[in-house]
């Protein structure tokens, strides 16, 4: 990553090209979880600039042990109001309701899963990024007046 990165549309998890994957345990606790996040994660995201870190979301699901009331008040401290789940300041939205649609066959069946759904997400981000770019062009082009029938 260079001096001029920004954010963009990079997901933890799915920084570039390749999928970063830890598998949490199948029977996952609050304890458990918020080990992973004050000590795996920051693991995960060593090689991102702190200036990325700094502006980072957080989204997780809405299994139990990412709303126990340890991991809302580490991620309160850790991420403020820069994260999303279940009992967050920000509400979960799921892209992929489908995801868990058939029985999840083992970890590599879990993992093509999330790395596909991350793609999906990815593009969506890129999209968006280039719609907002497109319309605050096409208002400077315009003066700051109307510009819907330029789009």
């Amino acid at each position: 990553m260079g001096a001029s990165d920004e954010v963009d549309d990079f997901l933890i998890g799915y920084l570039h090209t390749y999928l970063l994957a830890y598998l949490l345990p199948k029977r996952l606790s609050g304890q458990c979880y918020l080990i992973f996040l004050e000590r795996v994660l920051p693991e995960l995201l060593q090689d991102v600039p702190i200036a990325i870190r700094n502006q980072m979301w957080l989204q997780h699901d809405g299994a139990t042990a990412h709303f126990s009331i340890d991991v809302r008040n580490y991620l309160n401290a850790s991420f403020g109001a820069r994260w999303i789940g279940r009992v967050g300041p920000v509400p979960i939205t799921f892209y992929g309701e489908s995801f868990y649609a058939t029985p999840v066959d083992s970890d590599e069946d879990l993992v093509a899963r999330i790395s596909a759904s991350a793609a999906r997400v990815h593009g969506i981000f890129k999209s968006v990024r280039q719609s907002l770019h497109r319309r605050c062009q096409a208002h400077i082009t315009d003066g700051g007046r109307k510009f819907e029938q330029l789009l």
